[in-house]
């Protein structure tokens, strides 16, 4: 692998570059990464033995919001047995982008499903609800060679947005606070599945004190914003 040093002008500051010139190319990254996810998610295939077949010696996964995850196999395997692959609930995957590098893969997706058996990597206190979930979420994820010189995957962070899923939940309330909350549901999967599904700023016209159609973002900035009601998105 090798290692560059690029300072981004306009911010200041210098960005890490890695290239791995013995990469096995996008091709095997895509193949591998998708061979982890049938192992986690596809009816008939769930299988954490396999799962970890297709990561390093030392790997480790990080659901970022909750830390949740392992370091290590024998940990990992641990939880991704008991924790993971064959508690959650069925999930439907769909795919916004996906970027490719010679070492990492960032996969942009809609989680969605039925909040009908716990869910312990993403709401590990929340007993079932029956209520669904749809939420946008990012896997970063880094492939390395193993011991033997074998590319596999060897670290997972992944992100969403935590607050959206307990307001979905119904377990947090933004009527509930003395003040607003900037919080939106379901309505951010749709945005990024279609830019036009919503309209934009409707949080920021909000916290001006406007609402509806008829706003325009250069008016309602300047409304009293302590008039801004408290509706849901």
């Amino acid at each position: 692998r090798g290692l560059l040093w690029v300072r981004v002008a306009t911010f200041g500051f210098l960005a890490r570059v890695t290239f791995a010139t013995n990469s096995p190319g996008p091709e095997a990254l895509v193949k591998l990464w998708e061979d982890h996810l049938k192992f986690e998610f596809q009816d008939g295939a769930k299988d954490s033995d396999k799962t970890m077949a297709t990561m390093v010696e030392e790997p480790y996964v990080n659901h970022i919001p909750t830390m949740i995850g392992g370091v290590g196999k024998d940990p990992l395997r641990y939880f991704y047995h008991h924790h993971f692959i064959f508690t959650n609930p069925d999930m439907g995957i769909t795919s916004v982008s996906r970027t490719i590098g010679s070492d990492q893969i960032v996969d942009e997706m809609i989680i969605e499903f039925n909040h009908t058996s716990r869910v312990d990597w993403m709401v590990p206190n929340v007993p079932p609800t029956g209520r669904n979930v749809k939420i946008p979420l990012v896997a970063i994820v880094r492939f390395a060679p193993n011991r033997d010189g074998e590319w596999k995957v060897a670290h997972e962070h992944l992100y969403w947005d935590q607050a959206s899923v307990l307001h979905q939940l119904g377990v947090l309330d933004p009527a509930s606070f003395s003040l607003p909350l900037d919080v939106t549901g379901q309505a951010q999967a749709d945005k990024a599945l279609d830019p036009k599904s919503h309209p934009s700023n409707e949080l920021l016209m909000r916290a001006c004190g406007c609402e509806g159609a008829q706003c325009r973002l250069d008016e309602a900035c300047r409304a009293d914003p302590s008039t801004a009601p408290k509706t849901e998105l």
